[in-house]
């Protein structure tokens, strides 16, 4: 159960995780965060840097899927559309729900997907229970409350024990 919060991957941002990465892992499908994965909460449109990684994750035949736990669809369905990607809002991650309504959406199965997402107990957790790769990002913002960063706390041990697996694979 405590592999439920060891991510496979750590990387400082999205846009640095290359096509390579998913390719040599058999990854044929990911599962992406928005809010501080994709753009900051703040932001109503994702950046440019992120709409440029995601074609070339697209150019390298990777399927994509926006999976959020936000509970009104309007943002999700702005920054998607935006992206060109399909989306689950209300996914209850860490629930296994929203993966595998995106397994099924990208044709993929679990083990073939990669989720990428900015915390441990919501993105990585939910992706663990499902079956797929988990991949955490450093948040792209910052501006959250008290609760959050204490929770981002608690999730730096977890995140340096992914990191020394990561180092001991290369």
């Amino acid at each position: 159960m405590l592999d439920w919060f060891i991510p496979d991957g750590v990387f400082r941002d999205v846009t640095d995780i290359p096509e390579s990465w998913f390719l040599s892992r058999g990854i044929e499908g990911i599962v992406l965060d928005i809010d501080n994965t994709i753009a900051k909460y703040s932001e109503m449109l994702p950046p440019k840097s992120s709409l440029d990684w995601l074609g070339r994750i697209r150019d390298a035949g990777i399927k994509a899927v926006v999976v959020s736990n936000n509970k009104h669809s309007g943002r999700v369905q702005k920054m998607s559309e935006a992206m060109g990607v399909r989306y689950i809002y209300r996914a209850s991650k860490p629930s296994k729900k929203g993966f595998e309504w995106a397994a099924k959406a990208m044709g993929i199965p679990l083990k073939k997907i990669a989720a990428i997402g900015d915390q441990i107990f919501t993105d990585i957790c939910g992706a663990k229970r499902s079956g797929c790769y988990a991949v955490i990002v450093y948040p792209r913002g910052i501006d959250e409350n008290f609760l959050f960063r204490l929770r981002r706390a608690v999730e730096i041990p977890f995140i340096s024990v992914a990191r020394k697996k990561v180092e001991r694979e290369k």
